[in-house]
């Protein structure tokens, strides 16, 4: 039997929108990895992770359109930038 464009469209669609369908049903399932601060590396760019520890210090920046946090978790401590177009 030889395979026609129709046919390959077909698969190709099908499989699409199973394969969609099956990211929006797990996608609540999902949760980000929890790391501590000494352990997150360059490798770790662009991965949503979890972090747990105590904020030492928040500073506005001088437009007000972001915001300076310092965050510690006992393993180390990392600087982190809000953006107000982030924020929900």
């Amino acid at each position: 039997m030889e395979l026609n464009d129709k046919i390959i469209f077909k698969v190709a669609l099908i499989t699409s929108l199973i394969g969609i369908i099956g990211m929006l049903v797990f996608a609540s399932y999902i949760e980000p990895k929890e790391i501590q601060i000494k352990d997150i590396t360059r490798n770790n760019i662009g991965e949503t992770v979890a972090v747990t520890g105590v904020v030492e210090s928040i500073k506005e920046s001088s437009s007000g359109s972001s915001c300076f946090i310092e965050l510690n978790d006992g393993t180390g401590k990392i600087n982190l930038i809000i953006f107000e177009s982030t924020l929900v």
